[in-house]
């Protein structure tokens, strides 16, 4: 395939699995299942909202309520299904967190992160 080389900033809309209770930090390891291929990756998670050009960095996985997480992979199809499943350190096996799909492939996607200053001006 002419694509299925290409490094791009790939953006998935995914919710999380009712099984899965714990907190879920942005930047935690996990295993994504995405089509044919299954890969290790360290996602960050926005806001999903369709009528505005920047959307807000979230630290955490919300839990009932759909996110976009955030990865640098090979390109995706936009209708193809993903997986997300965590490495248990105890047992070392997998577990399912959610599900999702590819949302786009747009590295030109703006994800702010809210940060407060203090102090005080310097002239």
């Amino acid at each position: 395939m002419r694509f299925e080389n290409r490094m791009t900033v790939v953006h998935f809309k995914v919710q999380r699995s009712g099984e899965y209770d714990e907190p879920i930090k942005s930047k935690t390891p996990m295993v994504m299942s995405s089509g044919f291929r299954r890969f290790i990756a360290r996602p960050i998670y926005s806001t999903h909202s369709s009528h505005m050009d920047k959307h807000k960095f979230e630290r955490f996985w919300q839990k009932e309520r759909f996110c976009v997480a955030s990865i640098y992979a090979p390109a995706h199809m936009v209708p193809e299904s993903t997986l997300l499943f965590l490495k248990r350190e105890d047992t070392g096996s997998e577990q399912f967190v959610g599900s999702g799909s590819v949302l786009s492939c747009d590295p030109n996607r703006i994800i702010l992160r809210r940060i407060v200053l203090a102090g005080f001006p310097f002239k």
